[in-house]
């Protein structure tokens, strides 16, 4: 509306033009408000029609489009390559070594000839070692004999805790069998033990009111006193039927108690025993049993006669195996000791990576899992073929789990004792919707991204299945095709925007 001011002035604007302005004409008044009201009417479809423009295209925002393809889900480690086979070459002989073809990381042939011996005092050396061979095999052949016995007894005794535990139940068997044919059973005795309270109950009952009654026929009328005297008798004679009836439940009740009893102590003695644990075997320990097995070799070798050493002696140690050599312990010196170990074979050929991973990622390794294994600039399969079923902790309280991968596809490249960066494939879809990880909202109620559904964004609920750090499967919420906003660093629930396709 025009303003009573605003017509004022410009009934003075006027007034100052007629005066000064000869020969011009003054607009009508009846014109003015006409002219306004166009004017601003104008104004405002103006600022509804840009307003409206603006609403409708909103914020321009980089939305990224879900697709169809092939999602996996990696766990990544590292570890050190072994041999899957290896084997320590002992000295057969106490004799000085005549040629030596040792050198650790040299590659050998099977049947290569490593070491040679000197055999000229070959046979008196070895007269002492077969000696020495026979009071090894004997102390021994004793610890065994000692620890075969000790595993009797043990056994043995607990055979004879396990008969007890036997008898006990079949005991317990015949005793339940016979309290039930006496038709007493606990139920049963539990039932009467309550019929008996109640009838004692009543039996005091009435006691109480004879009391009563005892007073009116001192104290009452002729007529009371009758009538006391003959409900007296009737009570008398309903508690000795009771009676009657508690002393034979009574009866019942103490045929059946001794098996109950006897019941009670055989089921009390078997959890006694159950209770116990089994007496355990001390035996030998993981130390004890590989010096024994050295030892052994020991003997075996002892035992051989005088030409079998010279023999072996003479056919010096070849590779049993193509591998590579990846330890000497003979370097500087050239005399070799009957059972000292001579070098360290392993076959580069059967290889695989062990692992230590930390015990919350145990999941990830699964026997059969697939990997990638990456030695140097090389590249190779692997298997996951072993995972251990307990966990360990270091010296710095770490809790690791360990695992082996098998490598399928050896080569020459390969180098023992090295690391290998390993990446095992925990997962794989070929076929999955997807879109990129960081577009994926987190809360308490679960996954969320924000689509953009006619101009107006919109927060939309999605199951996500594995994660490939790139990519991340979408299980349910979206469809192929769908837009999903990208940055949702500024965006709202409710705002209005235009889709804008980000680059990927």
């Amino acid at each position: 509306m025009v303003k009573k001011d605003e017509l004022a002035q410009l009934d003075i604007m006027e007034e100052e033009q007629g005066t000064s302005g000869k020969g011009k004409k003054k607009l009508p008044k009846w014109l003015i408000f006409p002219i306004l009201g166009v004017v601003l009417l104008f104004l405002v479809l103006l600022s509804f029609l840009g307003g409206n423009s603006q609403k409708d295209s909103g914020s321009a925002v980089e939305v990224v489009t879900v697709k169809s393809g092939e999602v996996k889900e990696t766990f990544d480690t590292s570890g050190t390559v072994v041999s899957d086979k290896q084997k320590v070459f002992y000295s057969p002989v106490n004799a000085p070594i005549s040629d030596s073809k040792l050198e650790v990381g040299k590659t050998v042939k099977k049947g290569d000839l490593l070491v040679s011996f000197d055999v000229k005092d070959l046979e008196k050396a070895n007269q002492e070692s077969q000696l020495q061979g026979l009071q090894t095999t004997y102390s021994n052949q004793s610890t065994l004999e000692q620890a075969a016995k000790s595993a009797n007894e043990v056994a043995k005794q607990n055979a004879e805790v396990e008969q007890q535990k036997q008898n006990l139940r079949n005991r317990i068997a015949n005793l339940r069998n016979q309290i039930n044919q006496s038709s007493l059973s606990a139920e049963k005795i539990a039932e009467l033990k309550s019929i008996k309270g109640s009838k004692e109950v009543q039996i005091q009952a009435n006691l109480n009111e004879i009391k009563v009654l005892e007073e009116k026929v001192k104290n009452g009328t002729d007529e009371e006193k009758a009538e006391a005297a003959k409900k007296i008798d009737d009570l008398n004679t309903v508690n000795t039927g009771l009676q009657v009836e508690i002393d034979d439940i009574n009866a019942q009740l103490s045929s059946g108690t001794p098996l109950l009893s006897e019941l009670s102590a055989a089921e009390q003695s078997l959890a006694d025993l159950e209770a116990k644990a089994p007496a355990e075997v001390n035996g030998l320990t993981g130390g004890e049993i590989g010096g024994m097995q050295v030892s052994e070799n020991l003997a075996e070798l002892a035992s051989l006669s005088t030409e079998e050493l010279l023999q072996k002696g003479r056919e010096g140690i070849k590779a049993e195996f193509d591998g590579v050599i990846a330890k000497v312990d003979i370097e500087g010196t050239n005399m070799a000791t009957q059972g000292s170990p001579l070098f360290t074979l392993v076959d580069n050929q059967s290889v695989g990576v062990e692992l230590e991973v930390s015990a919350n990622d145990f999941d990830k390794l699964v026997i059969g899992n697939k990997a990638v294994v990456t030695v140097g600039k090389h590249q190779y399969e692997g298997e996951v073929v072993k995972v251990n079923k307990i966990a360990t902790t270091n010296e710095k309280g770490v809790s690791s789990i360990g695992a082996k991968l098998k490598i399928k596809n050896p080569d020459g490249e390969l180098f023992i004792g090295v690391t290998a960066k390993v990446s095992v494939t925990v997962d794989d879809v070929k076929s999955a919707l997807y879109i990129p990880s960081e577009v994926v909202n987190e809360s308490k109620s679960g996954s969320y991204v924000y689509i953009i559904e006619e101009g107006t964004i919109k927060k939309q609920t999605v199951e996500t299945g594995i994660n490939s750090g790139s990519r991340i499967e979408i299980k349910k919420g979206l469809a192929e095709g769908d837009s999903v906003v990208y940055d949702t660093t500024d965006v709202k629930e409710g705002m209005s925007a235009t889709a804008v396709e980000k680059d990927q």
